[in-house]
C-alpha cells in the first residue's frame, strides 16, 4: 500500500483558478463563493491582485510563434514582468514564493491570471524576440 501525498497549496490554487476560469468563460463573472474561496486560500495577495485588476494595471503580450504569454503588471514600486504561473520580477515573488514558500503566487501573478480570465487586460501579439527582451530588461 502506498501513501497518497496531500496536494500542495500551489496545486490547490491552480485547481481553483481552473474552476474560476471555466466559470468566467461560461457565466462571464465571478461568484461570491469563488471570491471567498480564493481569498481564504490566497489571503492578502488575492485582495491586492483584485485591486491591481480593478485599476487596469495588467497588460498581456503573446509571442507570435511560441504563443508564450508574458505580462507587464504595474505596481506601487514599478512595472513587473511575470509569467503567470512560474515567475515574477518583483521582490515579493523572490522572498514569499521562492525563498520562504509562504505563498504560491505573488499579487502580480494572481492579477495577471485574473485579468486574462476576465478579459480585463489588453492583449498584444509580439515577435518572440520582444518576449525575450522583456525578460532581459526586467
Amino acid at each position: 500500500m502506498t501513501a497518497q501525498l496531500a496536494p500542495s497549496i500551489t496545486q490547490v490554487a491552480d485547481q481553483c483558478f481552473e474552476e474560476l476560469t471555466t466559470h468566467i468563460e461560461n457565466q462571464g463573472q465571478l461568484t461570491i463563493e469563488q471570491m471567498s474561496k480564493m481569498s481564504l486560500l490566497l489571503g492578502r495577495n488575492w485582495q491586492k491582485a483584485l485591486q491591481v485588476v480593478d485599476q487596469n494595471e495588467v497588460e498581456c503580450y503573446i509571442g507570435e510563434s511560441s504563443r508564450r504569454h508574458i505580462f507587464q503588471v504595474r505596481g506601487k514600486s514599478g512595472v513587473y514582468i511575470t509569467f503567470a504561473k512560474t515567475y515574477c520580477s518583483c521582490q515579493a515573488h523572490y522572498y514569499e514564493v521562492v525563498c520562504k514558500s509562504e505563498a504560491p503566487y505573488c499579487k502580480h501573478q494572481l492579477a495577471a491570471r485574473l485579468a486574462l480570465a476576465l478579459k480585463r487586460c489588453p492583449v498584444t501579439v509580439v515577435p518572440d524576440t520582444a518576449i525575450a527582451q522583456f525578460l532581459l530588461d526586467s
